[in-house]
């Protein structure tokens, strides 16, 4: 069985130096994803945090003066995949192997990013793209879906 819910969570993207995002300290919370040399997300399954902003945002102040942070958690639409067709769902969207940790590449057709964590695979898509996803996993996995309930009759 596979569920499937649209998440609110958090994004918040850092932008500095490599040796700073190398340093980056852990924030309680969210999950580090390190998108390329120069830029890192904080990923928050528990939604969008000021304090993490505010926290990252301090950080780099002192590691890294024109380094910039900012809550993106409106710009993505974030899907979750859970239960124990979670991975077999996964590789129908994706040809990326569903390790565990951060990925990027194709998903369901489009650029995407997925946190890989024991028991649930996060995709974070452009929020312009997330119906159209969530289409796309409903059509690619609607044999791992439980069906919708039949209304009941009223007597």
């Amino acid at each position: 069985m596979l569920e499937l819910a649209e998440t609110g969570a958090g994004v918040v993207r850092a932008l500095a130096g490599a040796k700073a995002l190398e340093r980056f300290p852990l924030v309680p919370g969210a999950i580090r994803c390190r998108v390329a040399s120069d830029e890192l997300l904080l990923f928050l399954p528990a939604g969008p945090s000021a304090e993490v902003v505010a926290a990252a945002a301090a950080y780099l102040a002192k590691a890294d003066p024109s380094g910039l942070v900012a809550d993106e958690s409106g710009g993505y639409t974030v899907w979750t995949l859970s239960g124990q067709d979670a991975t077999e769902a996964f590789a129908r969207l994706s040809a990326v192997p569903p390790a565990g940790g951060f990925l990027q590449g194709r998903i369901a057709g489009v650029p995407a990013k997925a946190v890989v964590l024991d028991d649930r695979i996060h995709i974070l898509v452009a929020a312009s793209h997330g119906a159209y996803v969530e289409e796309r996993i409903r059509s690619a996995c609607r044999d791992l879906l439980p069906l919708p309930e039949e209304p009941e009759e009223q007597a």
